[in-house]
């Protein structure tokens, strides 16, 4: 009879440490989304008040052509936490119930969006379109505070092309910008008559808050900041780190479509002012220029 032997190997230990760096990185992502998103929740009911459970709602981004989908739960409640801010399109389907469409609801960074749905009876082939209005009071939270958008980013002129100059757009505010002993130019803001050290500087979710003084880092340049919001007040939680403000930058994303511009900014003296006391205007001449582009890395995405 021949004999068997058994070798038993200990599998190498090489990996845990990959494995546990994983682990950190996906909870510190997650934690992060919370910070740069918004969410759409509400109800859906019939034209007499009562709730209708198992009615498939839908939102969709028409630049990416994302689409998520849930139905209401037994009390006619719906919810799409963790939604980019954007533009986006509701729809709820019920046999029975005309098609319900809500189109053009801007959602601005952390706004939490409510829209109840009333459906009306008829086939489903039928089509009930609504036009979103923006909301003039906040009514899902207590924070204080202002987003500035892109429109207002691209539009408005900027000194040394730095978005976080628009900080002082918000009411309460005094931005201010200075360089420190390194050279690097710092961030700084304060809000209602409090500290500049005290504010609390984010990108994309994450700290962007300078660990010699605590005043912002750089951010990237206008045209790839999507929007950004400053929290004044009434601040959740989440972003209790510091008794200032809350200045949360978001940077822009791609679409289903390839786009991109080109730019140059120049200034010279010609607008400029004489000192008093020198005999001609003070030399400036400058010129910047570049160019952007963006596109779908995965399309639907």
């Amino acid at each position: 009879m021949n004999a068997v032997k058994f070798s038993f190997r200990r599998a190498p230990s090489s990996l845990a440490p990959v494995v546990f760096l994983a682990t950190l990185v996906l909870v510190s992502m997650s934690s992060l989304q919370g910070q740069i998103t918004s969410s759409i929740r509400g109800t859906v009911s019939e034209q007499t008040g009562g709730v209708i459970p198992g009615v498939e709602v839908s939102v969709t981004n028409p630049e990416t052509n994302e689409k998520r989908t849930t139905t209401t739960n037994d009390v006619g409640y719906y919810s799409f936490p963790a939604l980019p801010p954007g533009q986006y399109e509701v729809r709820a389907e019920m046999p029975g119930f005309k098609t319900w469409t809500q189109k053009g609801v801007a959602l601005s960074l952390n706004r939490n969006a409510r829209i109840d749905i009333k459906l009306e009876i008829g086939e489903l082939v039928q089509e009930l379109v609504v036009q979103s209005d923006a909301p003039l009071v906040e009514t899902t939270t207590s924070e204080l505070g202002a987003v500035v958008d892109q429109k207002k980013i691209t539009q408005l002129p900027i000194l040394g092309r730095n978005t976080l100059s628009l900080v002082s757009l918000v009411p309460g505010s005094q931005g201010l910008q200075e360089g420190n002993a390194q050279g690097f130019l710092e961030n700084k803001v304060s809000i209602n008559g409090a500290r500049p050290e005290d504010s609390n500087w984010l990108l994309d979710g994450g700290d962007n808050t300078s660990t010699l003084r605590n005043y912002g880092n750089v951010v990237p340049n206008p045209d790839a900041i999507q929007e950004f919001r400053v929290i004044t007040n009434n601040y959740d939680a989440e972003y209790g780190r510091t008794a200032g403000a809350v200045v949360n930058v978001v940077t822009r994303s791609g679409s289903n479509s390839f786009h991109g511009s080109l730019f140059e900014f120049h200034r010279n003296r010609a607008l400029n002012a004489r000192d008093f006391f020198r005999s001609d205007k003070t030399p400036l001449v400058q010129n910047q220029f570049g160019f952007t582009l963006g596109g779908p890395v995965i399309k639907d995405k």
